[in-house]
This record gives C-alpha cells, structure tokens and sequence, in this order.
C-alpha cells in the first residue's frame, strides 16, 4: 500500500484534559478517512466529546487503575502506524465556541471546580500523595463577594455542599452531558479550580485561571497543562502540601480572593 494510503492509528489516551487537548486535531482531522482512533481513558465521560466531535473510534477501552493502563498500553504497543494523539496548547479554531451566539455584558462570572476525578484520588492514595480535593470553605468565602459563581461538578459532587440553596449567587452546573457543561466554561470570566479538566477547558480558551494544585513532582501535568500557560500568563497557580492544615487552607482562601480582586480591579479600570 502506498505511504499515502495507509491507514493511521491515533491513540487518545488519558482523562478530559487530556481529551481537550487532543480536541483541535480531532477537529481539524474529521473528514481525514486515513486516521482512525483507539482510545484508552478512565473516564466514560469524555465519550460525550468524541460524540460532540462527530468521532467514532475502532476501540473504547476503559481503565481504572494505572496497572489496568500499563495492560492497555502493552496490547498496542508495537502495532504499526499507531500514534499518540497531538495536543494542542490552545484552540486555533475552539469546536466548542457557538459564533451565534454575541457576548452579552453583565457582571462578571466566576467558574469554580473544587474535585479531582476518582481516579486521580485513587492514584493519590496509592503512592501516598495529596489528592486534587479542594475544601469547600473556599467556594463559601469566596461567596461573600458576591460575584456570580458558576460550581463545576458531578451531581454526586455538588450535592456534598448541602446548604448550596442558601447562597443565592452560586449556580450549580452538572450537566448529564459532558460538553454542554464544559462549554458553560466559556460563559466564565475567570475561573478557579482544581488540577481539572475545568482548569484545561478555561486556559486553552485563554480565561484566567488560578489552578490549585498538590505541591508534589510531576513533570507530565507541569509541562503539558501548567508551564505554557504560566508562562502566557493565562495562569497562575497555588501549590499546596496539607489543605487538612487551616493555615494552609487561610493562604489558599487569601491567594484566591487576592485573584478574584485583581480581575475586578482590572476589569473596572478597562
């Protein structure tokens, strides 16, 4: 077969961030009827993205473990023409942004996301390191500004706030589909989360974000979903080591009202 007949096997692997960053290529690439996809994720989720993107893949596999990864990735490890997916740092040409629809001006909103997915809180208890989890004092004092909030989460993990009724400025987002609530994101006009696929969806899209993240070495999230960002100064971010320590959970809330202040005092001042 001819090099430029030969069908290519691009292999998606990981959670949603990782999938918001394979997105621009999948996009790009829809029509291209050389690439089919192999995907390997340990959320079921981000099948609504692949839905979204008019994507169906040969293969669908689901881990829940990292041992349950290195298995997957042993079965199509020397197969040919298989590639890992590119990413990409930003969107040129975002699929998720709806050109009819016109910037509307209102008071500024906040995008909040407080939890890691289970596997990433799995993964944490199994090497004896932090998990993503941020404690909801934060969203509480925050709260009082009064800004509008917009809660990312699942239902399961937004019902854990029981008193959300009472904050009238707090508005849940738990959409049953995946993308209607990532492009709920886009609504944002700065965003504060966790290492998650809200923080990915807020800087490819270029809205500040303060990403709060455990204070341990990993190279893999560093260099592909915080230093870029850093450096465009799309992002910044607060590391933590104990956030069972209120000391610690005082500077997280200090940094995330000094971040919140800022954006206002810039957007009053434009």
């Amino acid at each position: 077969m001819d090099d430029h007949n030969k069908i290519l096997s691009i292999l998606i692997q990981g959670g949603i961030g990782d999938f918001l960053q394979y997105a621009q290529f999948i996009y790009d690439n829809k029509i291209n009827k050389r690439i089919q996809y192999i995907v390997q994720t340990h959320q079921k989720s981000t099948l609504d993205i692949l839905n979204f993107l008019g994507i169906r893949p040969i293969s669908f596999e689901h881990y829940n473990t990292h041992s349950e990864l290195i298995s997957l990735n042993n079965k199509i490890i020397n197969l040919e023409n298989t590639y890992l997916c590119p990413r990409s740092i930003y969107f040129t040409n975002s699929p998720f942004i709806n050109p009819l629809v016109k910037p509307n001006f209102r008071r500024p909103i906040l995008g909040m996301h407080l939890w890691g997915s289970k596997y990433s809180s799995d993964t944490a208890i199994t090497f004896g390191t932090e998990t993503k989890n941020i404690p909801h004092e934060l969203l509480y004092e925050i709260a009082k500004s009064e800004i509008q909030i917009f809660l990312f989460g699942t239902k399961e993990e937004i019902s854990t706030i029981t008193d959300i009724h009472l904050h009238k400025n707090i508005t849940p987002i738990h959409n049953s589909n995946l993308v209607e609530s990532l492009k709920k994101v886009l609504s944002c006009d700065l965003v504060i989360a966790s290492d998650s696929s809200i923080k990915t969806m807020s800087s490819m899209h270029k809205i500040p974000t303060l990403t709060i993240i455990p204070d341990i070495k990993d190279e893999f999230r560093d260099e592909n979903f915080i230093a870029p960002y850093v450096q465009d100064s799309i992002m910044e971010i607060f590391k933590f080591k104990n956030l069972n320590n209120p000391e610690s959970v005082n500077l997280l809330i200090n940094a995330s009202k000094k971040f919140v202040e800022k954006f206002l005092q810039r957007k009053n001042h434009d």
